[in-house]
């Protein structure tokens, strides 16, 4: 639903920005921001809105599969995650809600930093949206996002820092082997280096999707460090890579899976480059 939509407030010139990502609270569900061109009809928009997922939801509508003691167990698990965050019951299923968007300034900073990195959020939706008009199965996804994951940090050791900075908080809450990590990183060894060095040269891998999604972080990184005030851009690019996660569908517990090849792969470039 939110490509067509998107792409036929593009076409009419009423739409300046927008991004979408995933979310749990008040129960699985697309949250989708549109920023309509100044002086551009805000009312047009949300009649687009508004017969986009009526269409949607006549057409293709969400099986009731989450029983409310279900979400309530979910919430306080997830919550534990977003300290601070109210509070949301189950919300109807099928339906749609106009909220008014209130930018994360404590993550993202103000001015052109916030700019950047919304911007940034654009072209991270857009790459997503491709892959779903292709129907990129699931395993594709997973692939993608161990790519993306290895972007953005020029030193090895930083960036397996910041890997398992997310990665270790993640497991008070997330049920996963690790020793199941290390066997699957010594099956792949030789494919997942492959991708962690491409990515870590800075090179054309040959698929549309790392090479846009680098580029795109490579930009914000730039802009970001011209900045005289700028959020933790370290911050800023691991949580743009989680929204990545987010947006290809990757679960939680599967990105803590993929962190930690990612970890294992920047480890092995840190000790690559080091003098004989």
């Amino acid at each position: 639903m939110v490509r067509p939509l998107v792409r036929d407030l593009r076409d009419r010139g009423l739409l300046a920005r927008h991004f979408f990502l995933r979310h749990w609270r008040g129960g699985p569900h697309v949250r989708l921001r549109l920023l309509p061109h100044d002086g551009g009809d805000v009312a047009e928009v949300r009649d687009a809105v508004r017969e986009g997922c009526r269409r949607f939801f006549h057409t293709r509508p969400a099986p009731d599969t989450l029983p409310p003691a279900t979400y309530a167990e979910l919430a306080r698990t997830l919550g534990r995650l977003e300290p601070g965050e109210p509070e949301l019951p189950l919300q109807p299923n099928n339906s749609q809600q106009f909220i008014e968007y209130r930018p994360e300034h404590h993550k993202y900073g103000t001015g052109a930093a916030l700019a950047a990195v919304e911007r940034h959020f654009e072209e991270s939706s857009d790459l997503v949206l491709g892959l779903v008009d292709r129907d990129v199965p699931a395993a594709r996804r997973r692939v993608l996002a161990f790519g993306a994951l290895l972007a953005g940090e020029p030193d090895p050791t930083a960036l397996a820092q910041r890997l398992d900075r997310s990665r270790r908080a993640w497991g008070t809450v997330i049920a996963r082997d690790g020793a199941a990590v290390a066997a699957v990183y010594g099956e792949r060894r030789a494919t997942l280096a492959a991708v962690a060095r491409a990515m870590r040269r800075g090179e054309d891998t040959g698929d549309a999707f790392l090479d846009g999604w680098r580029r795109s972080v490579t930009a914000l990184c730039r802009t970001l460090a011209g900045l005289e005030a700028s959020p933790d851009t370290a911050f800023v690019i691991d949580n743009c890579a989680h929204l990545l996660c987010n947006r290809l569908g990757i679960t939680l517990s599967d990105e803590w899976f993929l962190r930690g090849l990612a970890v294992r792969a920047a480890t092995e470039l840190r000790d690559e480059e080091r003098p004989a």
